[in-house]
This record gives C-alpha cells, structure tokens and sequence, in this order.
C-alpha cells in the first residue's frame, strides 16, 4: 500500500499587505494587523484618497489592516498610560489597556461597521 503525505496548502493562507510606513516606528506587528506611531513631523496620507491627513495632535498610533492594506483605526495615549481608541470614520471612543487589547475590539467593532453597511 502506498502511503501519502498532505503537504501544506498555501491556498487557504491569508496574505496581508500593508501600506508603507515610511520611516515610522512599529509599536506593534501581528499577522494581519499593525500599529504604527504617528509624528509631528510626518502626517499620515489616508490610503482612500481623501485630502484630509492623520496627525499626531489626533492619534498618538494608527491602526493598520493588512486584509484591506488601509488604516481603519487610531489610539490616543493618556495621561495614566491607557489608549483612547476610535474608529476613524466613524469615531467616538472607548479606553484600551493595551495596543493589542484595543486592535482586538477596534477590529470587531469595524467589521461589524462594515456589515452593516452591506444591504
């Protein structure tokens, strides 16, 4: 009897990509998601075109998906060392301990967004 190995399928594998951050600082990098520290210095180009750019006195950190290659998110820093995070286009706020914490309900909460939109 002949025996079979199942090789690994790099079908099912998600591929992410994420826009360019210039010479920005990575303040976190998983598989599909990435934050990144805003400057003074160096606004953010939204990458749907709009005129409008992301700067430092509005986040401290954008949130990046590599599943849509686009920001979705951003997180203010405190005084007591939590985050205030929001969603960008639709805003409001709601307080994080940490940066992955914060990825994690800001994504949810975007997805859920999103749906809504589909009719």
């Amino acid at each position: 009897m002949t025996q079979t190995k199942k090789l690994p399928s790099i079908a099912n594998e998600s591929v992410y990509v994420f826009p360019d951050i210039g010479d920005r600082t990575t303040a976190y990098l998983g598989k599909r998601f990435m934050a990144v520290e805003l400057t003074e210095y160096a606004p953010w180009e939204r990458t749907d075109g709009s005129l409008s750019k992301i700067t430092s006195k509005q986040f401290d950190y954008l949130l990046l998906d590599g599943k849509h290659a686009a920001e979705f998110a951003g997180l203010k820093r405190l005084d007591d060392g939590s985050l205030l995070g929001s969603l960008l286009d639709i805003g409001g706020g709601t307080v994080f301990s940490s940066i992955r914490e914060a990825i994690t309900a800001l994504a949810k909460e975007c997805a859920a967004y999103e749906r809504s939109l589909r009719f």
